[in-house]
């Protein structure tokens, strides 16, 4: 009887494992989400007409997102916003996003600003865990005189193992 219960337990553990690992194994995003190059991702972003800036006396014309791998546990990210004008503030919120549970969880957060200048940059690594995809999620905020400009942003993700 024993032996039956202990063969039994170890079949049912088995099966928990194979299972836990066969998930983790095909946790990934949709494919329309992955880079090409599952080490680097990046998004660029540019005013899309002449007439956007000038119907605006203030506006972000331009930013470019990147994250790419830098160890099996961590990445980089790189950004860059820049106005049509001097602003008073720039502020950009980073957001490594981890694919988890068939959706996008945020993982790191940190901020970027810079006052009174047309541009906005900064890049960093961040320590994550080995074995998911990420992404780079960018919210640019740029302010002059009460007017208001935002963008955002999502890169393509990579993979980190």
């Amino acid at each position: 009887m024993k032996k039956v219960f202990l063969i039994m337990l170890v079949i049912i553990i088995a099966s928990v494992s194979i299972k836990a690992f066969a998930e983790a194994l095909f946790d990934t995003p949709p494919a329309s989400q992955i880079s090409s190059n599952l080490d680097y991702a990046s998004t660029t972003w540019s005013s899309s007409t002449q007439k956007d800036i000038e119907d605006s006396n203030f506006a972000i014309i331009f930013v470019n997102d990147s994250i790419s791998k830098s160890s099996s546990t961590s990445v980089s990210v790189f950004s860059l916003t820049q106005t049509n004008a001097t602003a008073g503030a720039i502020i950009v919120e980073l957001c490594v996003q981890r694919w988890y549970n068939n959706k996008w969880e945020n993982y790191s957060t940190t901020d970027l600003q810079a006052i009174g200048t047309d541009s906005c940059s900064g890049s960093l690594t961040i320590s994550v865990q080995s074995g998911y995809y990420y992404r780079l999620a960018a919210s640019h905020l740029a302010s002059q005189l009460g007017q208001i400009s935002t963008v955002h942003t999502y890169t393509k993700s990579v993979f980190v193992n």
